[in-house]
């Protein structure tokens, strides 16, 4: 049989997904107050995931042991409680500097005014600048940038009443995502110190510019993948090669959310248009349906049966990221991917093929996908030589390590 997007949901992001909802389970099951946590599913992805979670204690007919519920939110929503801390301070604090250095290296001032505060500052002779920390946190202090600073202690206020009430009254929010590196729990940490943020994510990774402060990354735990990076003796790390096939499964035909609106007395995003439940749903055929179909044929009242799958389903998972064929190429063409920050940079996860020396270098969002695609008689050799490449990377990492020791 030939595989599809919806077998491929099925037999094997199924069973993935099952076992991180029977980890979720546990997880929250083993905290010292439940009671007093409310599970936050995070748009867009995280809504997904919801239904996915919600359906696996339904057909086990477990009780989950906290308060589930979506939270609309985005890293340019999590970020503006942070950033009202230069209001105070009169500086970014750390993360929000470096994160936004490396979101807007190269942009001008205008350009980040702009995507932080929904606001357009005009064409005032400091936007031209090209974009520093210190001049950002200058301008919200400064007179011409009371029209920025207020819009975004407004969309503060809105989303901490958006806050207030999915938690209910609970004073610790489990924010539940896909992954990868917990910004968002480290804006919140900042933004919102009265509240106890804590973060559980299919897989966390710390590779990279995007390092925690120890504290915060305590906090933080990867149930099904919990890595620094890629590893070719660690199947389960294989997710990590193409983390945008996750990301285009999880997340539904919906805008990120950017922006609060008070309706009725209440705070709705730009997310909530008419009819976005339904698009929550998963499309026929497609791999979350396959995943939604898996959960929903599982043996009624038996958690643990879902982990005679997870072995196999990972195996296979890397064989498909990391060994792809031409079928799996196509079919877990992950299309064109936004930014989610603000601007409207995207990438495309397939590159035209260019030839094997240039299949080799570049940024790539699945370089192993655009090498299967085309076809080429070198697919074998050219994946190999990728996989060695990361096999020397990581030795290199351990003995970097051990030297340190």
């Amino acid at each position: 049989m030939t595989m599809s997007g919806e077998r491929f949901g099925r037999e094997i992001l199924g069973p993935i997904t099952g076992e991180f909802c029977l980890r979720l389970w546990a997880f929250g099951s083993m905290l010292e107050q439940p009671g007093n946590t409310a599970m936050l599913f995070c748009a867009r992805g995280g809504l997904r995931l919801m239904l996915a979670y919600e359906r696996f204690i339904s057909i086990t007919n477990l009780d989950s042991p906290t308060r589930v519920a979506g939270l609309m939110i985005s890293r340019v929503v999590a970020i503006k409680p942070a950033i009202l801390q230069t209001i105070e301070a009169g500086v970014l604090p750390p993360s929000v500097a470096a994160t936004l250095m490396y979101e807007f290296s190269g942009h001008s001032l205008r350009a980040v005014v702009r995507a932080m505060s929904g606001s357009d500052p005009g064409a005032l002779p400091s936007m031209a600048h090209k974009f520093t920390p210190e001049r950002f946190a200058s301008f919200l202090l400064a007179p011409e940038g009371a029209e920025a600073r207020d819009a975004i202690k407004q969309q503060t206020t809105l989303f901490r009443d958006h806050l207030a009430h999915v938690l209910n009254g609970r004073r610790h929010a489990l924010l539940v995502d896909t992954g990868l590196f917990g910004t968002t729990l480290q804006f919140l940490t900042e933004g919102i110190p009265d509240l106890d943020f804590s973060s559980a994510l299919i897989a966390r990774s710390s590779y990279g510019r995007r390092r925690l402060d120890p504290q915060q990354a305590k906090k933080i735990i990867g149930l099904s993948v919990d890595i620094d990076g890629y590893s070719p003796l660690q199947p389960r790390s294989a997710i990590l090669r193409y983390w945008h096939m996750i990301e285009s499964t999880f997340e539904p035909e919906l805008p990120s959310v950017q922006s609060f609106s008070r309706v009725n007395d209440k705070p709705v995003s730009n997310l909530e248009i008419p009819g976005w439940r339904d698009r929550l749903q998963p499309a026929p055929g497609s791999i979350f349906a396959g995943v939604m179909d898996y959960l929903a044929n599982l043996p009624r009242g038996d958690a643990s049966a879902v982990l005679a799958d997870t072995n196999r389903a990972w195996k296979q998972l890397r064989r498909a990221v990391v060994w792809p064929d031409a079928i799996h190429a196509t079919m877990l063409n992950a299309g064109t991917r936004g930014n989610d920050f603000g601007t409207e940079t995207t990438s495309a996860s397939a590159r035209p093929w260019k030839g094997p020396i240039d299949a080799l270098r570049g940024p790539a969002l699945w370089r192993e996908g655009d090498i299967a695609r085309s076809k080429t008689r070198l697919r074998l050799p050219l994946l190999a030589a990728i996989e060695a490449g990361y096999g020397a990377r990581r030795t290199f990492q351990i003995l970097s390590k051990l030297r340190r020791k």
